[in-house]
């Protein structure tokens, strides 16, 4: 706490001396030699002034906020062709989503969720439009009507503290209306993959409700050699629906409702890297794929997941408070079976079913009043149960060919309490100092069964921690901003939901320093500058067992990560956008003395061992990512319009595994869009583009005795798609 204090210190005193610094005059409209005037019209709709977030929990300017906040409205993100959530790292400096076999990793600045088990959470927390995704895989969404999306980066212990690490993924929906609106959406791609979209809204009075629908399904673009046949294909179906009630002017509640069900064949459909599978071992001939879009594995299943969510969040505004209230229940079950050697022959299968039941309730109060004094105070209550279902792993030991399996079934209950608050002081009009923090209790209780034997463990362990965290805002200008920031945020331990073991996983703490520099330079350029060094103690890394091939938690001492960030938006020119970022990251471990790593035997396979990984990279985190995106739009005659944007990702190399063995590999990736939008601004039809390059990279990789597996990511695809739109 001494350090936290002095940090704040520290900072309160360097960022006065910066006011220094030089700006362009409030209201300056200078232009670039030779670019078109821009119309009066409000910063948002200019598209590099006042943009509004809700990630501190009240709304206000993305520029004002004490942190790096990476903010994409719907039309931003379609224009950019990003569909999906994991899609979200091409167009977010620090963001990088992979993939552990069927569980999605994703990291920010380097801190990620490394676990794969029922009751584990991840540290990169999704909360749609304010509601908690507790289970690990749901934080894959398919978009579908989004009004914006905000990424935070570093900890985010006072506010948004369930287990908030690394930062989180704020998503927020249209809102209905009274006014009716539709939309509608449909689009034909390479592997026959066609994707459809509706929404519509509308209502009477105080009521009003709306409708997202969404459906998908392609061919699959990964060819399997053993039987001939073409997978890797995936349907989506999911729906959503809100019912806003505004009975009076200062109250509001709108009721949720989704249903999300996804089948899946690219996970599973598993080859080799560099033909590295125990099954050589048995016959050295066995087949194996060549080609990198290629699998020839044949015992597996889809991995199927259906995700049920409840929600009631609403609104009641007094004089000088605001009360608000968030409540979410998440059902969810996910199963799958995976051949793990990755071959035709029948050595090594994981089959893993779970589940997860959950509630979630926020209740905070807002202060409204005038003055320099503002605040925010609220308690959170989260229950989860969450487990497995005979998970069976089956795989033949080398050479007496003798078949084991293990068979475990087992239930983890989290029952966690949070008192949190933050408030805010303005010393002048230009300096504003904040403090928050969060008290957590988490309590989880854990049974599991061994279906052979009988045998079962039962235990329980309760884990309670304060965070805080604080930040300095000066403002050198009314649109320039110099700030800095300390916070604190830890990840309760976990139980080996998958392992017969009673230990569990310590928790891991995190604390990030950052100072940034928010500024709209002009009327057309802003520019969003960060800089962060963060303290990562007791890190919760994956750990598989040599034998059962069952993944589990444990701690490494600890790891260390600094960094910076860019984030840029230019629009020289009316109906051109110019969007750029980079993060630049350095994170490795400190202390990591005995480190599990998976080390080839030359015959097939890896044998299971330890290291001392101090002064390795830590996993999953490139040192390099740019991403830059440019959409430009002008009008024909009659009132038509033709549109064109571009977006390019590139990331430099990375590790999957502490012993920095497995590699992947630099990429760029260019997605694109050519549109016309027909006079009555009704209907547009695209051509679009994806992965233009046609860059072959891995979506995970992952190591084990049995094998190197891997599965690659889509190659280069181009549709065509038709949208008709009326509000």
């Amino acid at each position: 706490m001494s350090k936290f204090v002095s940090a704040v210190c520290a900072i309160s005193t360097v960022l006065p001396a910066a006011a220094v610094a030089q700006s362009a005059p409030q209201g300056d409209r200078s232009y670039p030699a030779g670019a078109e005037q821009l119309e009066d019209k409000t910063l948002e709709e200019a598209g590099v002034g006042e943009i509004v977030v809700t990630a501190t929990r009240r709304p206000e300017r993305l520029q004002d906020v004490p942190t790096s906040i990476t903010a994409l409205s719907g039309d931003q993100l379609e224009r950019a062709g990003i569909t999906s959530t994991q899609q979200l790292t091409q167009v977010t400096p620090g963001l990088n989503f992979t993939q552990s076999s069927f569980s999605p990793q994703p990291t920010i600045r380097g801190i990620g969720t490394r676990g794969t088990t029922p009751g584990d959470e991840s540290v990169v927390p999704v909360y749609v439009d304010g509601v908690y995704q507790p289970a690990l895989s749901s934080t894959v969404i398919e978009l579908n009507s989004i009004e914006r999306i905000e990424v935070l980066k570093g900890p985010q212990g006072a506010l948004l503290g369930r287990n908030a690490t690394g930062g989180a993924i704020n998503i927020i929906t249209r809102t209905p209306t009274v006014e009716r609106a539709m939309d509608f959406s449909i689009s034909y791609g390479r592997f026959n993959e066609v994707v459809g979209k509706a929404y519509i809204t509308g209502g009477s009075g105080p009521i009003a409700a709306d409708l997202a629908l969404l459906y998908s399904h392609d061919d699959g673009y990964i060819r399997n050699i053993a039987t001939g046949s073409q997978t890797g294909d995936r349907r989506v179906y999911s729906m959503r629906s809100k019912i806003r009630i505004e009975p009076t002017s200062n109250f509001n509640v709108t009721f949720i409702g989704g249903h999300a069900k996804s089948s899946d064949t690219s996970s599973v459909a598993t080859r080799a890297l560099n033909r590295n599978t125990i099954a050589r071992r048995f016959n050295p001939a066995v087949l194996l794929p060549t080609g990198f879009y290629e699998t020839s594995a044949t015992e597996y299943t889809p991995l199927q997941i259906t995700n049920n969510t409840l929600a009631a969040v609403a609104e009641w505004s007094l004089p000088n408070i605001s009360i608000h209230s968030v409540s979410g229940h998440q059902a969810f079950e996910l199963v799958t079976l995976a051949d793990t050697d990755t071959t035709p022959l029948n050595l090594a299968t994981s089959t893993i079913p779970s589940m997860s039941k959950s509630f979630y309730q926020d209740l905070y109060l807002v202060s409204k009043q005038e003055g320099p004094f503002s605040w925010i105070l609220g308690g959170t209550f989260f229950h989860d149960r969450s487990g497995t279902e005979n998970v069976l792993n089956t795989s033949t030991a080398f050479p007496s060919g003798v078949k084991s399996s293990t068979k475990l079934s087992s239930a983890v209950r989290t029952s966690s309490l949070a008192a949190w608050g933050q408030i805010g002081y303005d010393i002048t009009d230009e300096l504003n100092i904040t403090l928050g923090g969060r008290y957590t209790r988490d309590r989880k209780q854990f049974h599991i069964v061994n279906n052979a034997t009988g045998a079962t463990i039962d235990a329980q362990k309760t884990w309670s921690k304060f965070t805080p965290s604080g930040s300095i805002l000066l403002k050198l200008a009314p649109t320039l901003n110099v700030y800095g920031k300390v916070g604190q945020a830890f990840k309760a331990g976990i139980f080996p939901s998958t392992t017969f073991s009673a230990k569990p996983a310590e928790p891991e703490t995190v604390t990030q320093y950052e100072i940034g520099f928010k500024g709209g330079l002009t009327n057309w350029l802003r520019v969003n500058l960060a800089g962060y060094y963060t303290d990562y103690t007791n890190v919760q890394v994956s750990v598989r067992d040599p034998i059962t091939l069952l993944s589990n938690l444990e701690n490494a001492a600890s790891a260390r990560i600094y960094g910076a960030e860019a984030d840029i938006v230019i629009e020289p020119l009316r109906r051109l956008n110019i969007r750029a970022g980079a993060s630049l990251l350095n994170g490795k471990y400190k202390d990591y003395r005995n480190a599990q790593v998976f080390i080839p035997t030359g015959l097939g396979g890896n044998a299971a061992a330890t290291q001392d990984a101090g002064g390795k990279k830590i996993i999953r985190t490139p040192f390099t990512t740019l991403n830059l995106g440019v959409d430009y739009a002008f009008e024909l005659s009659g009132g038509s319009e033709i549109a064109m944007n571009a977006n390019l990702y590139y990331s430099g190399h990375s590790y999957w595994e502490a012993s920095n063995r497995l590699v992947q590999p630099r990429m760029t990736l260019v997605n694109a869009e050519l549109s016309y939008l027909d006079a009555s601004q009704h209907v547009r039809f695209a051509i679009w583009g994806t992965n233009l390059l046609n860059k072959k990279y891995p979506l995970s990789v992952l190591a084990s005795t049995i094998a190197d597996s891997t599965f690659p990511a889509r190659p280069r695809e181009a549709g065509v798609r038709m949208s008709v739109s009326f509000r």
